[in-house]
């Protein structure tokens, strides 16, 4: 009988299988690794864009029957602090005449107690947030009676181009937006409440919170603005004579999970007059 060698695997072989073995759980985990970030980042995604959406849309339900001047002189209604704060009435009764009653309430038109009363949304930061180092410094604008002084503002050097114009020079404001019940004499406050933090303005040279996001010029990003019948800007507190919509634009920004990223979504909504301003 002849005898037979065991049949088994040289070192060599050994090694280039464990080199395989090795460069496929590589690829795996690369790919498990690209897939969590980018769900990941599609998950914060889609929270900005939420929380946009939620604000544009109580600014239209509320918007489209505001009135944005007070005939009796008792609100300062209208547009302020470079169009990052509104005031405004809703109708919230009906006089025995038929007439609409303005104030402001939770539900449009059911609430007599409301009448006279006004509503204050405001953008209130808390960051600034610097390209690099060399980017301008930014200070909270003065705030109006009968709001709360605004606070202090942090500093964040991103050391990334947030807006994406190939410099790291710009700066901009990351804040909240707060909602403020205000009283009929115009010099109280009843209630206040919030509408989604994580919204982001950009600062001009001048210290003013209406900046260019995005280097488009043609699509302003004011966070409110009054337009006339062919979109242009009118400026001003209160509605001018052609006015036909208030515009709302909002930014919301926060990092990606790793802090690698700034993520940024837009949204905006003309919302026109269904009442004479």
């Amino acid at each position: 009988m002849k005898s037979t060698k065991n049949a088994g695997l040289t070192l060599i072989e050994v090694v280039i299988a464990a080199v395989i073995l090795t460069a496929v759980v590589l690829m795996t985990l690369a790919i498990l690794t690209t897939s969590t970030s980018a769900a990941t980042k599609a998950t914060l995604t889609g929270d900005l864009e939420t929380r946009g959406r939620q604000f544009v849309d109580f600014c239209r339900n509320q918007f489209a029957w505001g009135r944005f001047r007070d005939p009796s002189g008792v609100h300062t209604l209208g547009l302020y602090s470079d169009n990052t704060e509104i005031r405004y009435q809703i109708p919230v009764n009906q006089s025995p005449g038929g007439n609409l009653e303005y104030g402001y309430t939770s539900r449009v038109g059911f609430e007599p107690a409301g009448v006279g009363r006004a509503c204050a949304i405001r953008f209130e930061a808390d960051t600034i947030l610097k390209e690099s180092a060399a980017s301008p410094s930014a200070t909270q604008p003065a705030s109006m009676p009968p709001l709360p002084p605004l606070p202090a503002l942090a500093t964040e050097i991103m050391n990334a181009d947030l807006n994406k114009d190939r410099d790291r020079l710009d700066t901009f404001v990351r804040g909240r937006i707060r909602l403020y019940v205000v009283d009929a004499a115009g010099s109280g406050i009843l209630s206040r409440g919030s509408l989604g933090d994580c919204l982001v303005l950009a600062v001009t040279g001048a210290n003013r919170f209406n900046g260019d996001m995005d280097g488009n010029a043609s699509t302003p990003d004011l966070l409110f603005r009054y337009v006339d019948k062919n979109d242009a800007a009118v400026l001003g507190p209160t509605p001018g004579s052609g006015s036909v919509a208030v515009v709302v634009t909002a930014w919301h920004g926060n990092w990606d999970d790793l802090k690698k990223g700034f993520l940024v979504r837009r949204n905006t909504e003309k919302i026109n007059f269904r009442n004479a301003q």
